[in-house]
């Protein structure tokens, strides 16, 4: 899995789906507190809701 071909992150509870440019969904068990984290050293994600971080690409 590649940083770049996520397409955005939905969170779910204490879960997040990953969703990626071919259109699989991952369940990830992790709140989307960490990948905000992780992803805020790519300037391409904005987090424009509290359920949402978007690819801006």
């Amino acid at each position: 899995m590649i940083i770049e071909d996520i397409m955005y992150v939905e969170a779910s509870g204490s879960y997040c789906h990953l969703i990626m440019k071919d259109q699989t969904k991952h369940l990830i068990s992790k709140r989307i507190s960490m990948f905000e984290e992780v992803l805020s050293d790519q300037s391409n994600f904005f987090r424009g809701h509290k359920s949402y971080i978007i690819n801006l690409k």
